[in-house]
């Protein structure tokens, strides 16, 4: 593939998270989490008229360039798909939008809460 010629933003959104566990003496949480990013490849372009108007695609993650982007303290991520093959959309405009379901452990401050909420 060819180099990109700028900087990629990245969109890092987390619009479904569930608290699922916190394990206070270790000072760790667990959530689920739907993991969403979303960026502008310059090198997926295509002109939808050339091909029948087709403006997306679905194609395996392993076809395209991934950000390597983690929350900072975390301690474990596990991706919830147990499909073989996991997939990312692709837009003629370039734009790869690609969500996974994970879990994700964290470290986290906790103060104990000894006489019930402060």
């Amino acid at each position: 593939m060819p180099p990109v010629k700028d900087a990629i933003n990245i969109i890092m959104n987390m619009p479904t998270m569930m608290l699922i566990n916190v394990l206070e003496n270790e000072r760790l949480a667990q959530f689920i989490v739907a993991d969403l990013k979303t960026w502008i490849d310059d090198r997926l372009q295509w002109n939808p008229e050339s091909f029948g108007n087709q403006t997306s695609i679905v194609i395996p993650e392993d076809d395209v360039w991934l950000p390597s982007i983690v929350i900072y303290n975390t301690i474990e991520f596990k991706v919830l798909i147990i499909d073989e093959v996991r997939t990312v959309k692709v837009e003629s405009c370039g734009r790869v939008t690609w969500n996974l379901p994970v879990t994700i452990t964290t470290t986290c401050n906790l103060q104990p809460m000894l006489n019930g909420w402060r």
